[in-house]
């Protein structure tokens, strides 16, 4: 390819593809909140095991060796040989070598006879392998029990009319394990989906997260008998909230919100 190519100290040459995960990364540039890595990458790209390819090279020939690192810039995490010529080679990390949170890479090739050095552009990716909401302490309900909401000035089972939800109401999302700056959070209010992304403020407070809840979203849910209420969390490397059971307790309300219920009559004695 044209272009430049950065030397850098020792004679080694900057002009490696970075090697990248075999199972798809999720980019991060169209993140709500910005974040210092390039990608992410969660449970399904990390466990048991990660696979990173790197393309083939310029000047390749038998018995080059290539490897990648993880923030030690000098000891490689995982390293090969090639014996044959392949349009890219594979490394596999197991999890349990694989660092978590924000993590510096890059590749390198060494190669056979010449000992000519290239490196790959170092990168910072995200790793993160806990889910939102950690590991559910009850896994006998069929909810996470770690994620807990309520309807502000809607106890459980209360009421709600087309007079006490004119203005629309908030849901309160009570802070939970690992929660972190663009997390989504899928509000469902009696299956009408509300999105939240979770904000660097919201993830350091101690308060509840405040999800608003229109009059619009309101009136498209049961307009009598009982709704169901509850959320769930993505993360921003698209792990889901609980291994087995994704969504919050169910949080009920009484909906009198049919606008042809007439009132309750009102007797003269």
């Amino acid at each position: 390819e044209a272009g430049l190519v950065a030397v850098v100290e020792g004679g080694r040459v900057e002009d490696l593809d970075p090697p990248y995960s075999a199972y798809p990364a999720v980019p991060l540039e169209l993140a709500l909140y910005p974040e210092n890595a390039v990608y992410a990458l969660g449970i399904r790209q990390v466990q048991p095991y990660s696979h990173w390819l790197f393309e083939r090279w310029l000047t390749w020939s038998t018995g080059d060796y290539y490897a990648i690192y993880f923030n030690d810039l000098v000891d490689a995490k995982q390293s090969g040989i090639v014996y044959e010529d392949k349009p890219r080679y594979g490394l596999f990390v197991p999890e349990e070598s694989m660092p978590e949170g924000e993590v510096t890479l890059y590749g390198r090739v060494l190669r056979a006879g010449s000992f000519q050095e290239s490196t790959s552009p170092l990168q910072t990716i995200l790793v993160k392998t806990d889910r939102p909401g950690g590991i559910d302490q009850d896994p006998g309900s069929a909810w996470h029990s770690r994620l807990i909401m309520s309807i502000e000035g809607f106890p459980e089972n209360s009421p709600i009319n087309q007079e006490n939800s004119a203005g629309g109401v908030w849901c309160l999302i009570e802070p939970y394990p690992y929660i972190r700056k663009n997390d989504k959070i899928e509000f469902s209010w009696d299956g009408v989906i509300v999105t939240h992304i979770v904000s660097p403020e919201e993830a350091a407070g101690s308060g509840p997260v405040r999800i608003w809840v229109s009059k619009s979203v309101i009136d498209q849910g049961g307009l009598h008998g009982k709704l169901t209420l509850r959320f769930r969390v993505q993360d921003v490397a698209e792990n889901i909230s609980g291994e087995k059971y994704q969504y919050s307790q169910p949080y009920f309300l009484q909906s009198e919100l049919d606008p042809s219920l007439s009132p309750a009559p009102f007797f003269l004695i």
